[in-house]
């Protein structure tokens, strides 16, 4: 197996899905490069994880952020609808009960 320029001696499976996603990726998205640091434990699980689905760390730690960001996308359009929902309640519960004095008026 080849090994990742920016770790040396770190195995890298080079596999067509990771060449095409990393092409896909560099091709639709411009990079920019950060420095994170992490505790040294989280570091090797996610390199270990990432052996296993044979990604390069970084593609692992950029899926792992996409979905984090999916997530919390999700939590956000689920509590700005409650909060609508809660703001219009009242209204809604104005209507339903006119509806209920209509429908039991049969000479209305």
């Amino acid at each position: 197996m080849p090994s990742d320029s920016k770790v040396p001696g770190r195995p890298v499976a080079v596999t067509r899905r990771n060449v095409i996603s990393y092409w896909h990726i560099q091709k639709e998205y411009p990079m920019a490069a950060i420095s994170l640091k992490l505790p040294e434990g989280l570091l090797e699980e996610s390199g270990r994880y990432a052996d296993a689905l044979q990604l390069t760390r970084a593609e692992y730690m950029r899926r792992a952020l996409e979905q984090m960001n999916r997530g919390t996308r999700a939590r956000l359009r689920a509590r700005r609808l409650r909060d609508a929902s809660h703001k219009v309640r009242g209204e809604s519960m104005r209507v339903n009960a006119e509806f209920a004095v209509i429908e039991r008026d049969v000479d209305a």
